[in-house]
């Protein structure tokens, strides 16, 4: 769950540009939070992006099995990484540093306390049916709140549908349709990718295990309070 955080601030700053990006090396090299840094970063986010959108879409009739998918999912993955906020998150993850990565996912300023249509994004990425919209998806289509610890990989998990069909998601049903569409958060696509997806059911279980504890707001977090009471997996 703490992957919309990452998500959110990197779909935002695909937009908004990275405070203390390096933009070029060597001489010249533009340094630092201003506008104009700020700007240009943006802008080489969204070329990148652009061109990986492009590459992902010309491959599209290629099969699942082509290696292409597999060089295409390092891509992202490395453009991702280039965002101080998801770099913390996949590092942290990468290391195990489970308690690390729930203080940051649990942080007052996570994206993923973010409400959305009334309730907190993570709701949505976690799959919770009970006092959501899930119009127009229907249903959730990855459910975070009853899967398995260290299960996202493994067969039949949220993040076992292949390289190909995660990058489909993240051109046609991921961050970029968020905003107009909140039940896609649930599609699994990038955070699969960044490979957190095993860390987020870290902190799916432990909602669960505190599900009760729905007085203290957001049950994911159960020290970060929010507007409303609300559990994000029961």
């Amino acid at each position: 769950c703490p992957a919309v955080s990452a998500l959110q601030h990197d779909a935002a700053r695909h937009r908004r540009g990275s405070d203390g990006a390096v933009i070029a090396s060597g001489a010249g090299a533009l340094e630092g939070p201003g506008p104009l840094q700020k700007m240009m970063r943006a802008l080489e986010q969204a070329v990148e992006t652009a061109q990986l959108r492009a590459d992902i879409e010309a491959h599209a009739d290629v099969t699942a099995e082509d290696s292409v998918w597999d060089d295409l999912a390092a891509r992202v993955k490395t453009m991702i990484a280039k965002d101080p906020d998801a770099k913390e998150y996949m590092d942290l993850c990468q290391a195990g540093d489970l308690e690390g990565y729930t203080a940051k996912g649990c942080a007052p300023n996570a994206g993923g306390s973010t409400l959305v249509r009334g309730v907190p994004a993570d709701a949505f990425y976690c799959g919770r049916t009970e006092g959501v919209d899930w119009s127009p998806m229907g249903k959730p289509e990855a459910d975070l709140c009853s899967a398995p610890l260290k299960s996202a990989y493994e067969p039949g998990g949220i993040c076992a549908i292949g390289n190909k069909q995660l990058l489909l998601n993240f051109v046609h049903r991921g961050p970029s349709q968020w905003g107009s569409d909140p039940t896609t958060i649930n599609v699994p696509s990038v955070d699969c990718l960044m490979g957190i997806g095993n860390c987020d059911l870290y902190i799916a279980s432990t909602a669960r295990a505190i599900a009760p504890r729905t007085d203290r707001g957001h049950v994911l977090c159960p020290d970060r309070a929010l507007p409303t009471a609300f559990s994000t997996c029961a």
